[in-house]
């Protein structure tokens, strides 16, 4: 980007130029030698055209321009913006209770809205748990039976993204579905299990 101090030192020298071939399309050639007149130009600075400034001058303006535009928000680039909801890590007020479910996890979907779908309701009815209640070794599945006979199950699985290496577990509370978040101290297997 040309700077304002050259761009003026252009300017003058474009119009000293312009002065010069003025001068002499004028004079006249009548036996008496007219002297030439000249200018100084700064040894620094090339010839440079008229297109050429211009050129510049518009280069200038467009770079500016776009250096005072502001920038729209990035998903993904790990900095909560105005208009997202979460960008990767999910703020600490947003679960699954907050929103009037019972237990689940919540993520932060790739639009950088956040993810409620694996929150869920549980219902009071007989609950089995494979693993017996919080064995994070232990991939284990919870079974829900209602009270009219249905049933829904619920796997240990190994959470991603920012909370790599945790486990989401299922348990039975009071015949009841619950759920905790737990960070295996080695690591989750990615198979619902944390590594012994």
């Amino acid at each position: 980007m040309i700077k304002k101090d050259n761009l003026s030192v252009l300017i003058v020298t474009l119009f000293t130029v312009m002065l010069i071939v003025t001068i002499s399309g004028c004079a006249k050639d009548d036996g008496v030698k007219t002297p030439q007149i000249t200018a100084p130009i700064n040894d620094a600075v090339e010839p440079t055209s008229g297109n050429e400034i211009i050129q510049e001058v518009e280069s200038t303006i467009s770079t500016e321009s776009s250096e005072n535009t502001p920038t729209s928000p990035v998903c993904g680039d790990n900095n909560l913006d105005e208009g997202e909801e979460c960008d990767s890590d999910v703020p600490t007020d947003a679960t699954c209770e907050s929103k009037g479910y019972d237990t689940g996890a919540v993520s932060c979907a790739s639009d950088c809205t956040i993810d409620f779908s694996e929150c869920i309701t549980a219902k009071i009815g007989a609950c089995t748990d494979t693993d017996d209640g919080m064995d994070y070794a232990v991939k284990g599945v919870v079974t829900i039976t209602n009270d009219d006979g249905s049933t829904k199950k619920y796997t240990d699985y190994c959470r991603h993204g920012s909370s790599e290496g945790f486990i989401f577990e299922y348990y039975c509370e009071n015949d009841t579905l619950a759920s905790q978040d737990y960070e295996c101290p080695k690591g989750c297997n990615n198979n619902g299990a944390c590594y012994p």
